[in-house]
């Protein structure tokens, strides 16, 4: 909803992109715009002070960025922003509506950043970019068009020349984020707002606080606080000495804590009801029973920084504090303190209280061992402003700031990581207008709410990530959500005390109604993701199936696999350094098939289609794992000098149900060759047992493996695709007596070196990975080698691995890797 500057008009956009104004006296409609003129969707609208100009924010078909003025009293379009505006954002006019601004979030460094820019209304033309001053949270024209408020997220406030560009000042006064500012009338005086209640009254012409008020009573940050199964509520009342606690259940009876001598924040409750608990002006901890308003413990927390939040442990029997910096654990029975984590901005208790879940100054999200007290994970985040755990503890809802991988951007998000596997789910919640101070599952895990500085509250579709609720500014700031106990209601705890009820049955916009997979031991049809997981190392993006598993083993592979076992999907890529022949793509195939065929039970081809000549076959086969029989399709793809492959497991009864999943993640895939080239060829080794069981060896994915001899099934070849590098297993029986020391086993290597070779040049000899190390060369073949052994039992064990001269540098890592991997048990 937009409202002119003086009141004489109101535009509403609908869900359905349908723009409309009307006078505000009369109710009248005056203009409609159906939303044709941007069919790939509206972003806002906006009204000049006058009221005579509309200015729409959305997208073309392609979609590409439109930014469009339409004149109010006949509904015609005037004219179109020119200049770069694919990120802009927060648009205003002029007080004279001869200018219209806006922040354009877009950055070609690493570093985020939000720029001022400023058009000609009259003929669309950018006329003005203002001085980067950082990430701006809020400007503000002054009456007479002359001079610009500009507030940053280091708590400044800039005042800028509209004309010139040039800073005129800065009011420094503000320790927190600005919540609101404007000018006077006259606009000689400037008030503003700070998040923590300090209000600032400022002279322009001098830029100083001339006055100055707190009023951190009106809204105090962290009022309202819900049990982990929304039963129960705890509330500051507003004269801040009281804490009310409420049963949401049947939403009546309450009970009263307190006077307290000094001013209350940051309640909490424990799971059951029975205690609860707040924190006072001296950084206290008061800890009531609720029953009886008993005070059963003072905690002196002497933290360095005030502390922010607290909660009790699923158990109530311990409560944890979070300050700047600083978890710490109390002992409710004795107040005294347990332990200390690493914190920030929120924490959270997994649902059975072995772990806490807490962010980190450096962008990390850290999981914490409760009873050791030692650190399980440090995930790689965003700038983290909310922490939640799943009811079953499965997943954690992150809400954050992070930067948009395209044009640098700053967007505000939620993601969720799995707790198994430690890995960001590809389900993203992004474009929240504000930062994320709540977020809540529902019991069954369908839904997720949110609620941000804004007052905004959402609500998501698990299923795909699609937004099936909003509602805009309902929740007076900082607000809370939580879930009842069956997810038929959503509470929402706002800044005023207040708290409203939401219903979320009989909405039709839940979770998708599913189809039945239609065979035995059917379950539900898998939904593929609504937006892309990207690999951490960026190999490679694609749709994954929602609620699948995830991992991430190798800087270019990536699992995923249903949690009930029916399907799995595996991504995995090599570089074989030279671009393939047909030939050499059809032995990689070969040798990747052999050695399936060899590890697999009941390993049985059904179909084979290769095309060298595209660089692409799939190859259909059944196996067996743990008794059930699945069909495992391969699809293998040539690009230049990286091989890629994406295999698709499923158990028999389920292939034609999961036939259109698959062909859905394969149509979204996206590699990135040019990283893979930047990993030493042939990174993924395959770890094999030596023939007598005694020692292990690894081969590189992709080499074509053959016995060097019918009659000695002990001596192996693996062949490179390319044909420009090889290797060998070879084991030669040796009599022990020959085989006492370094010298001897020197000795035995070389001899059966140049037995294999013939001629060699011997380079050098030493010992290196617990064996005795040769390299070589081979001038006549122009081939160099190294050949590493070790006496395993009564026998020589080698590995052998030789490359053409003119590929030792791509080749010699490689070697080493492989000998590196030739282990003795």
């Amino acid at each position: 909803m937009a409202l002119s500057a003086h009141g004489e008009y109101y535009a509403v956009l609908d869900y359905s992109d349908e723009t409309r104004v009307y006078e505000a006296e009369t109710g009248k409609e005056v203009m409609r715009n159906n939303g044709q003129s941007n069919p790939g969707g509206l972003n806002s609208i906006h009204l000049s002070p006058g009221g005579g100009t509309l200015l729409i924010d959305g997208f073309d078909s392609k979609p590409r960025k439109q930014v469009q003025q339409w004149n109010v009293t006949d509904g015609s379009y005037k004219i179109g922003l020119l200049g770069l505006i694919t990120e802009m954002t927060n648009w205003k006019f002029s007080p004279d509506a001869k200018r219209i601004f806006g922040i354009n979030t877009r950055s070609l460094t690493s570093t985020p950043a939000n720029t001022l820019n400023a058009w000609n209304t009259s003929n669309g033309a950018l006329v003005k970019t203002y001085e980067n001053l950082g990430i701006i949270t809020d400007f503000v024209i002054s009456p007479d068009g002359a001079i610009l408020l500009v507030a940053t997220n280091d708590n400044l406030i800039h005042l800028l020349d509209v004309e010139s560009g040039q800073r005129k000042g800065t009011f420094t006064g503000h320790s927190n984020p600005i919540a609101g500012m404007d000018f006077s009338p006259d606009g000689q005086g400037v008030i503003s707002a700070g998040v923590d209640g300090v209000v600032h009254l400022w002279d322009v012409v001098d830029q100083k606080s001339v006055f100055n008020l707190n009023y951190v009573n009106s809204f105090p940050k962290g009022i309202t606080a819900f049990s982990s199964d929304g039963r129960f509520a705890a509330i500051i009342i507003p004269d801040r000495k009281k804490e009310v606690v409420v049963e949401l259940v049947n939403r009546v009876g309450a009970v009263t804590l307190g006077p307290e001598t000094n001013n209350l924040r940051a309640p909490a409750i424990s799971q059951d009801g029975r205690f609860t608990a707040a924190v006072d002006s001296t950084n206290q901890i008061k800890v009531w029973e609720t029953s009886n308003g008993k005070k059963l413990q003072n905690i002196d927390a002497k933290t360095r920084t005030p502390i922010e939040k607290i909660l009790f442990s699923p158990d109530g029997k311990t409560i944890a504090s979070l300050n700047t910096g600083q978890v710490f654990l109390w002992d409710v029975t004795t107040g005294k303190k347990m332990k200390e984590f690493v914190g920030n901005k929120d924490f959270a208790w997994s649902p059975d209280g072995r772990t806490i879940a807490s962010d980190s100054s450096d962008n990390r999200l850290n999981l914490t061992d409760v009873d050791s007290g030692k650190k399980i994970a440090a995930i790689n985040a965003e700038a983290i402003s909310s922490i939640n755990y799943s009811r079953d503890g499965s997943l954690i809802s992150v809400g954050g700031t992070g930067i948009q991988m395209k044009y640098r951007g700053l967007v505000n998000l939620i993601f969720q990581l799995d707790t198994g596997s430690k890995l960001r789910l590809p389900v993203e919640m992004p474009e929240i207008l504000g930062t994320v101070t709540s977020t809540a599952y529902s019991p069954k895990i369908d839904l997720l709410a949110g609620c941000d500085s804004q007052g905004n509250i959402y609500l998501w579709n698990l299923l795909d990530g699609t937004q099936v609720a909003f509602f805009e500014e309902i929740a007076a700031f900082p607000g809370s959500v939580a879930f009842n106990s069956d997810g038929s209601e959503l509470f929402i705890g706002s800044g005023d005390g207040s708290i409203g009820v939401i219903s979320t049955v009989n909405s039709n916009k839940t979770a998708p109604e599913v189809q039945s997979a239609g065979a035995t031991g059917s379950d539900q049809l898998p939904v593929l993701s609504a937006q892309p997981y990207v690999h951490t190392k960026g190999a490679v993006s694609l749709n994954l199936p929602v609620g699948w598993n995830l991992e991430e083993k190798e800087q270019t592979t990536i699992y995923s696999s249903d949690p009930a076992g029916r399907g799995n999907i595996i991504f995995s890529a090599v570089n074989t350094i030279e671009p393939l022949t047909d030939e050499g793509f059809l032995n990689f195939i070969d040798s990747q098939e052999m050695d399936l065929s060899e590890k697999a039970v009941g390993y049985r081809e059904i179909d084979r289609s290769i095309d060298p000549s595209r660089g692409f076959g799939t190859v259909v086969k059944i196996v067996s794992i743990e008794g059930i029989d699945y069909q495992f399709e391969t699809a293998y793809t040539r690009n230049d000098a990286v091989v890629y492959q994406v295999n698709f497991l499923t158990q028999v009864p389920y292939v034609e149900l999961f036939l259109p999943l698959y062909q859905g993640v394969y149509a979204s895939l996206q590699v990135d060759t040019a990283f893979i080239k930047t990993q030493i060829p042939y990174d993924d080794l395959n770890t094999q047992n030596g023939p007598d069981g005694k020692f292990s060896f690894v081969a590189p994915t992709g080499w074509k493996k053959a016995f060097l001899s019918i009659t000695n099934e002990t001596d192996l070849l693996y062949a490179a695709p390319d044909g420009r590098a090889g290797m060998q297993v070879i084991s030669a029986a040796w009599n022990a007596n020959d085989l006492t020391g370094d010298t001897e086993i020197f000795g035995a290597v070389q001899t059966e070196l140049e037995l294999r070779e013939g001629y060699a040049i011997i380079v050098t000899r030493e010992k290196k990975y617990d064996g005795w190390l040769i390299t070589y060369a081979i001038p006549e073949r122009d081939l160099v080698g190294m050949i590493l052994g070790k006496r395993v039992g009564n026998t020589l064990q080698m590995v052998n691995v030789e490359y053409e001269t003119s590929q030792t540098d791509l080749y010699r890592p490689l070697a080493e890797k492989i000998l590196q991997g030739f282990v003795v048990k």
